[in-house]
C-alpha cells in the first residue's frame, strides 16, 4: 500500500491578496515584478492560483522570520 497523497492547498488570488492585506492589482503586480514571489498556477486557462504553503514561505521571508 501506498501512502496517502496530501494534497497541497491553494488559494485565488482574491483570498490570497486578502491574506497579504493587499488589493488584487498588487497581487498581479507582484506576481510579474517580483521574482522572488511564489508562481502561479494555471490549472485552466481561466483559472488562477497560488500554493499557500509557498506564499506563507515568501510572506516569512519577508517579513525577516517574523510571525
Amino acid at each position: 500500500m501506498s501512502a496517502p497523497r496530501t494534497a497541497s492547498k491553494a488559494l485565488r488570488p482574491k483570498l490570497a491578496a486578502e491574506r497579504l492585506g493587499i488589493s488584487v492589482a498588487t497581487f498581479f503586480r507582484w506576481s510579474r515584478c517580483d521574482e522572488t514571489f511564489p508562481k502561479l498556477i494555471r490549472p485552466t486557462s481561466r483559472t488562477t492560483l497560488i500554493d499557500v504553503s509557498e506564499l506563507d514561505a515568501w510572506l516569512a521571508t519577508k517579513r525577516g522570520g517574523r510571525s
